[in-house]
């Protein structure tokens, strides 16, 4: 197809939104067999410009209603409601909770 392009080719941004699409469509598939109330992510806006950071808020949002989501951002202005947020800081190599 003349359509295709490679993984290898996208932008970081296409690349970011393929993964989380995949990893979204994984969930619900495997929870149609075993029940998975249970998502942990990583820094899933690192390549996002703040139109798809939006968007992927509220498919966030929509997906976190009857599940358990732990999601690690750098980005302080993220806070989904209904969220309990969890501050972490490090000085001089020392970690703790704001």
């Amino acid at each position: 197809q003349d359509d295709f392009v490679p993984y290898e080719d996208l932008s970081g941004g296409q690349q970011q939104k393929i993964d989380i699409v995949t990893l979204f469509a994984a969930h619900d598939v495997i929870s149609e067999n075993k029940p998975c109330d249970l998502l942990v992510m990583d820094e899933l806006f690192e390549s996002l410009d703040r139109d798809n950071i939006e968007l992927l808020t509220d498919l966030i949002q929509d997906k976190a209603r009857n599940k358990c989501l732990y999601l690690i951002t750098h980005r302080q202005e993220f806070a989904p409601t209904n969220s309990n947020i969890i501050r972490i800081k490090n000085i001089n190599g020392i970690t703790s909770i704001e």
